[in-house]
């Protein structure tokens, strides 16, 4: 029997950090930058919180991006108004925040099941927008909160991309071996029996209710850790980071949709947020070349013909 590391249980958190260690390296070949390796790992942290909720619990959250945007503003607000400069505190201070008043929201909408649980998901996502939006004297409106700061951690200058890609690195690779041991725990295998037979596990003497919240907390956490880490990445936190229409989150979403696999809701997220980049730089070059830039080489290039 394997012991210690080299156990196969490991094998994917040698992976990820095998994944986390090259991608800096592999986006430079590809014309990216290191920060949209960042933003590629913070949308892998939030596809993993929702894989618990979505995957493993079978509740279909449609307002996830609720958490995820609420994690960001009270970090963002947290480092503006009491913890100049800092960003750990900032970071653990939203994500109690949201571990608290998750509890609170999930003891309603939890109440309800199937398309009902959804819809009072996605009713709460358009209530935080609606309060990001208009509430312009704490969020700023529809300008958001600006002006944040990265700080340092010691001699370590987290303004510099790729010391700060090392901080959510090492954050992503924490993350997925937390989610790791909770679903390989019996606390996770009576999600993966909530899911598969909600009846049978209830008959059976579990307390489903305790352990859909319990879930439901914790994805709500992971998701506003992302959320909190992405404002700082942007150096900004505005509404449009609440909003379950926002493309990060139609990602997030189709990764996690019917996945039970951690690693394969946090490959989905970061290969199509990879493509969407890739996509995003040939649109703005073409936009270039019909555009601007053909206007400034003096018109528009001639096609040629096809014999």
């Amino acid at each position: 029997m394997t012991r210690g590391w080299s156990n196969p249980k490991y094998r994917p958190l040698w992976v990820g950090a095998l994944a986390l260690g090259a991608l800096p390296l592999l986006m430079p070949l590809l014309g990216l930058t290191v920060n949209t390796a960042s933003v590629t790992v913070i949308l892998a942290i939030a596809a993993l919180g929702l894989n618990l909720l979505v995957g493993y619990t079978g509740l279909t959250s449609f307002g996830h991006a609720a958490w995820f945007g609420i994690g960001a503003y009270v970090a963002a607000i947290a480092q503006k108004n009491w913890l100049h400069g800092q960003i750990l505190l900032p970071i653990l201070a939203s994500v109690a925040f949201v571990a608290i008043l998750s509890s609170a929201a999930g003891f309603l909408i939890l109440r309800r099941r199937g398309v009902y649980f959804s819809l009072l998901t996605l009713a709460l996502c358009a209530l935080t927008y609606a309060v990001a939006f208009r509430w312009t004297a704490v969020t700023g409106g529809e300008d958001g909160l600006g002006g944040l700061q990265r700080g340092a951690i010691g001699p370590l200058s987290l303004d510099n991309a790729l010391t700060y890609y090392a901080l959510v690195a090492l954050t992503g690779l924490g993350v997925l071996y937390v989610v790791l041991r909770v679903v390989r725990s019996p606390f996770g295998h009576v999600l993966v029996a909530i899911r598969e037979n909600q009846q049978r596990a209830t008959f059976q003497g579990y307390a489903i209710d305790r352990y859909k919240l319990g879930a439901f907390v914790l994805s709500a956490s992971v998701t506003a850790l992302a959320g909190a880490l992405l404002g700082f990445q942007n150096y900004l936190v505005s509404a449009g980071c609440t909003t379950s229409w926002d493309p990060p989150w139609e990602r997030c979403s189709s990764s996690c949709s019917g996945s039970c696999s951690p690693c394969g809701a946090a490959t989905g997220c970061s290969g199509s947020g990879w493509c969407s980049s890739v996509s995003c730089c040939i649109r703005r070059a073409d936009w270039w070349e019909s555009g601007p830039g053909s206007s400034a080489a003096g018109g528009p290039r001639p096609r040629r013909r096809r014999r």
